[in-house]
């Protein structure tokens, strides 16, 4: 950006932008968001341009049991075993916001102070919506980890080792209730790790909905000393108080007629079922303030708006389990 001379507070606005973006840079995804709680971010190609380019990049994970050794035996070794998985990331920018010159001429700062916030919590609406779509069409994407889709009921368990065993982490006619829900947390504890054996990795539960009757009907379960009975004539003690929490994704109501629901593991920063990898972190830009910038010289306007190049990735299918209702 050009330097900025001649306007009232135009020192102020570069300090504005310098603490928001810096802000950025430290949590492209805002933690208050369902994409920051369940994807693993990661750099994309160690953070060089990849701006239209696929990634693909493997994760280690161990298929070795452990076995009784002999005080006196050298532990064998074997060749690692990795999952593969792919990134695709692009350059994402709304249209710029136009601020007009004899706007800029008396609250320029104040202008760009309001802007801001709105800016940045469409980048946060953005990113969610990002998020909603790779989910909603997760049954129809084939995936780099074993060529299935990734909400598919034959996955492998170790690509590696075809035919070792499967899993299914997808459900259809499922709908969001106390049967369902005890169902889709015990496959996430049964679905098998890399060795052919049940993996039941510790974490935290986290079911995702997008309606606001599927959000009663989770809160509910997951926090009620007591439901209804199957028969609906008593109450019954909640065995599932606790054992979950539960997280709005809006904007996938726009999947499956507002009918899919998921249930998701976090075990660690790294093992989880989605990823986001950054190239280049959500920036806040200001141009045009200078005499001499094509849009002042040609428009009398200065532009405002949000610029990043990123991407939403498939991770781990066993870590998660897509249920559509009937």
């Amino acid at each position: 950006m050009a330097i900025n001379t001649g306007i009232i507070g135009l020192g102020d606005v570069d300090q504005l932008l310098q603490e928001v973006n810096s802000e950025l840079s430290q949590r492209s995804i805002m933690p208050t968001t369902v994409a920051a709680q369940i994807c693993w971010e990661r750099a994309a190609s160690g953070g060089t341009a990849t701006i239209g380019k696929t990634t693909i990049f493997t994760v280690p994970f161990f298929a070795n049991r452990a076995k009784v050794r002999s005080i006196y035996e050298e532990i064998q070794g074997t060749i690692p075993t990795v999952a593969k998985f792919a990134s695709h990331v692009d350059e994402w920018a709304p249209d710029a916001e136009l601020i007009p010159k004899y706007t800029q001429l008396t609250d320029i700062y104040g202008v760009v102070r309001d802007n801001a916030q709105i800016i940045l919590a469409m980048s946060a609406v953005e990113m969610e919506t990002q998020l909603s779509d790779l989910i909603g069409l997760g049954a129809t994407t084939v995936v780099d980890y074993d060529g299935k889709n990734y909400f598919a009921t034959d996955h492998e368990c170790n690509p590696n080792q075809p035919g070792l065993a499967t899993f299914s982490n997808y459900k259809t006619s499922f709908d969001l209730n106390y049967a369902n829900v005890n169902t889709a947390l015990d496959l996430l504890d049964a679905v098998p790790g890399p060795d052919g054996n049940p993996l039941s990795m510790p974490g935290t539960n986290l079911l995702i909905c997008s309606t606001g009757i599927q959000e009663g009907a989770a809160l509910t379960l997951a926090n009620g000393q007591y439901i209804p009975s199957p028969a609906g004539t008593a109450t019954q003690s909640n065995s599932l108080k606790g054992r979950f929490d539960v997280l709005k994704l809006t904007q996938l109501r726009r999947y499956n007629s507002g009918k899919f629901w998921c249930m998701v593991r976090i075990a660690d920063a790294k093992n989880r079922p989605f990823s986001f990898s950054k190239a280049m972190a959500p920036q806040m830009y200001l141009d045009g303030l200078a005499i001499d910038d094509h849009s002042q010289a040609t428009r009398g306007v200065a532009r405002q708006g949000w610029k990043s190049v990123h991407g939403f990735g498939y991770l781990w299918p066993q870590l998660i389990v897509g249920c559509v209702e009937s």
